[in-house]
């Protein structure tokens, strides 16, 4: 429950998820939803100490209904435009994650093309004679949110934050999630 949800609780819970040194966005009002399981604590209290929530002092209830559930978000250790490939065999292939608002995500490969490609490889200071863009999530799809789609560079970009593309929010690139295929490079 959302009631007396603090950014001090929100860390204790990024902490305990393995984000250690993140600084936590608090939500209440049950942003990401109002869940379909049973609320079993409210007036959460930490003091940001504690290694895991069950630590904090709290209020627990065995059948609770509250109007209101807490959320946070736990940044990734990333900085902005930073690119990343995951999934592929070596270094130098993989599907594309693209830092945005200190967390990692995804592009579409719509409209992903060899420009778009040579691009991501320069950022990652690797070759790009031969960069291949790779459409249909070929190295997989992360279970993270859309970030850009619609790329469009010209190839001689530095940076892939540098090219045409569209931005989506956290909430929009969780939306389009399931219907999207992600890019990748070889």
């Amino acid at each position: 429950c959302d009631v007396g949800w603090t950014k001090s609780d929100a860390f204790v819970v990024c902490k305990q998820l393995g984000y250690v040194n993140s600084e936590p966005l608090i939500y209440t009002n049950s942003k990401y939803g109002k869940g379909n399981v049973p609320m079993v604590y409210s007036n959460v209290n930490c003091n940001g100490w504690e290694k895991t929530l069950t630590e904090c002092t709290k209020t627990n209830y065995l059948h609770f209904t509250c109007s209101n559930t807490a959320g946070l978000l736990c940044p990734d250790d990333c900085e902005e435009g930073e690119v990343r490939l995951v999934g592929g065999e070596t270094d130098g292939e993989g599907t594309i994650e693209v830092c945005l608002n200190s967390v990692w995500g995804l592009i579409t490969d719509a409209g992903w093309d060899q420009n778009d490609a040579h691009v991501v490889c320069r950022q990652l200071n690797l070759p790009i004679d031969g960069a291949i863009p790779l459409l249909n999530s070929y190295y997989g799809k992360p279970d993270r949110a859309i970030h850009y789609s619609y790329i469009l560079c010209n190839g001689n970009e530095q940076r892939i934050t540098s090219c045409n593309k569209i931005i989506y929010s956290l909430e929009e690139g969780r939306q389009i999630y399931n219907e999207a295929e992600v890019a990748g490079v070889a």
